[in-house]
């Protein structure tokens, strides 16, 4: 008779590997649909979203950080895509880093990457304020 207990272990120890592994299917990227542009097309997609939000959301009394909160949101699908298309040209050329990533390492990295672009938000806002002096 088994140990069930050792079915569920090697089970969590499966269910672990799966996780952290990378997705090896072309049409995935670390548990995301894979990037179907550039990372400059990304960039300029996203870009774009927020010079369109900002002069909506912009009172230009605000604090440029919480205008930058209050855009994220409505930028994130673009965002998502541009983090994970710049991470994916890097990790094509990189094939060393790329094989020692993993799906936790790379969620850790794109939530670093949102960290970066709220404060890049917020340097757009501020050239956007300054263009309509």
């Amino acid at each position: 008779m088994t140990n069930p207990f050792n079915r569920l272990g090697l089970l969590g120890v499966t269910v672990q590997l799966v996780i952290t592994t990378p997705a090896f299917a072309d049409d995935w990227f670390y548990g995301h649909p894979a990037p179907t542009i550039s990372a400059a097309a990304a960039f300029k997609d996203w870009h774009h979203c927020i010079a369109a939000a900002a002069p909506r959301l912009d009172d230009h009394k605000s604090s440029v950080m919480d205008i930058a909160l209050a855009i994220e949101p409505l930028c994130i699908e673009k965002e998502d895509t541009m983090i994970d298309a710049i991470n994916k040209e890097f990790l094509d050329k990189n094939s060393g880093i790329a094989a020692n990533m993993s799906v936790t390492e790379m969620v850790r990295v794109r939530q670093e990457a949102h960290t970066n672009f709220r404060q890049t938000i917020g340097t757009l806002i501020l050239a956007l304020r300054k263009g309509h002096k």
